[in-house]
């Protein structure tokens, strides 16, 4: 698990342990979109969490899955022969 709260990132802002938003360690959508990670899958896993005003806990794990269902629809393979 990775702790993604608001005062986590700016405490590591602060700590000189990042130099900006898009540092790719962190989990904003900048440093998101800094890793590569593509927009679809970011909108389709916003959109299967929902949006509510508990605190939530999710494993970055589902992000990857997001991320490996919209690439293996979008990546050309190729095979070699």
């Amino acid at each position: 698990m990775s702790p993604v709260s608001y005062a986590f990132e700016i405490s590591k802002e602060y700590n000189s342990f990042v130099s900006d938003w898009d540092d790719p360690r962190l989990f904003t959508l900048s440093a998101l979109q800094r890793r590569g990670f593509p927009p679809e899958a970011i909108n389709n896993f916003c959109a299967q969490m929902g949006v509510t005003g508990a605190q939530a806990v999710v494993d970055p794990q589902m992000l990857e899955a997001f991320v490996r269902d919209v690439l293996n629809t979008t990546a050309p393979r190729y095979h070699c022969y």
